[in-house]
């Protein structure tokens, strides 16, 4: 049988990272959380959900972190989520025929719970094999890189978070941009 690590990067995710881990951990075989230094409670509450947690700090690439928790996991599969994000059909993980290397999903992304439909399909690659030659480039919005067999999964990521904290990350975003 397949086995699949959820990998959370965190930082100060407290506020939505219960929701990821109660829908998914019963699903996955494991969870790998590199975390870089929150000050809130994600590492308590991530204890909670017998997580690995590794701290490292955020050099401005969340392609390295991606790689790190890769390279951590025991599983032969990862899927990264946001600690803001779940999966519409989270069942769609033990139907899975586990054989590419890539596996993708569109997200639909709500603000103060309205659908930004101008975004969709915002089609995110999160489902990573471990063992194989793909690894995460780029800084920001990272993708996977070194296979071209991606598959689209029939589920949705659901992204929601508020206008306040969007704009907080549209400013942040930035600023790795900019560097």
């Amino acid at each position: 049988m397949t086995t699949i690590a959820l990998g959370l990067i965190t930082y100060n995710g407290a506020k939505y990272i219960g929701n990821v881990l109660e829908q998914l951990a019963p699903i996955v075989d494991e969870i790998v959380i590199v975390d870089s230094f929150s000050t809130d409670d994600t590492i308590a509450i991530a204890t909670h959900y017998k997580a690995k947690i590794y701290e490292r700090s955020f050099t401005g690439s969340y392609s390295e972190l991606r790689n790190f928790a890769i390279d951590n996991t025991q599983s032969q599969y990862i899927i990264f989520m946001d600690c803001d994000e779940v999966l519409e059909n989270p069942n769609i993980l033990v139907n899975i025929d586990f054989e590419a290397d890539i596996y993708s999903m569109p997200r639909k992304n709500y603000i103060d719970n309205i659908l930004q439909e101008h975004w969709y399909p915002d089609v995110q690659h999160r489902i990573i094999k471990t063992n194989s030659l793909v690894r995460y480039e780029g800084n920001l919005h990272e993708m996977p890189i070194g296979r071209e067999d991606a598959v689209i999964l029939d589920t949705h990521i659901i992204h929601r978070k508020t206008m306040i904290e969007q704009k907080y990350n549209d400013k942040r975003y930035a600023e790795i941009d900019n560097k």
